[in-house]
């Protein structure tokens, strides 16, 4: 695990690039990100087949000047408002905030792992109400801290190669129909 320091001459290498940064946002070991502007709510009554799709729809959700209100039980995707990219050997979990899971909401149902090699792309957040309030999102709130880490030597292969997911701008729902070839 890279703490403060290390994370900060890691940004000053180039190692791992955040857009937009801000030094503030460090604490001992892991960069706070905040929520962006995006959210994507699954439609209510389809079947999907993770081996044969279709690909679920979604309600767009845009926040950048209207909170969106979560309700208990309540799932749906979100973005961070930050652009991460990370060198072929460094990687990154993404954790929620205590306060906010506290509430009773969670980030990330399951994938909290960046893999190396993720490149100029947000980070999507699996967001579920677990509470038994309804809580507020805004743009920019502080949602989840980056815990990154770093291995002796570069994967051969980067996240940007191999991924389903490279180089999203934007939150994306789940891409069922590409599933089978990666991760």
């Amino acid at each position: 695990m890279l703490v403060d320091n290390q994370i900060k001459e890691e940004i000053k290498n180039g190692n791992i690039n955040i857009k937009p940064y801000n030094e503030e946002n460090i604490s001992p070991a892991a960069y706070y990100f905040t929520l962006g502007e995006i959210l994507l709510i699954p439609e209510e009554g389809q079947r999907v087949s993770v081996v044969n799709g279709p690909n679920p729809t979604y309600t767009k959700i845009d926040i950048s000047q209207k909170p969106y209100i979560i309700k208990p039980g309540e799932f749906l995707l979100g973005q961070t408002d930050q652009e991460l990219s990370l060198t072929n050997n460094i990687g990154m979990f993404i954790d929620g905030r205590t306060s906010i899971a506290r509430l009773g909401l969670t980030i990330h149902k399951t994938a909290t792992f960046v893999q190396p090699g993720h490149s100029s792309s947000i980070i999507t957040l699996e967001i579920y109400n677990t509470g038994n309030m309804e809580i507020e999102l805004s743009y920019k709130m502080p949602i989840a801290k980056g815990i990154f880490f770093k291995s002796s030597k570069p994967s051969d292969k980067s996240y940007k190669e191999s991924g389903i997911y490279p180089l999203q701008k934007e939150t994306m729902g789940a891409d069922l129909l590409s599933f089978g070839n990666n991760s």
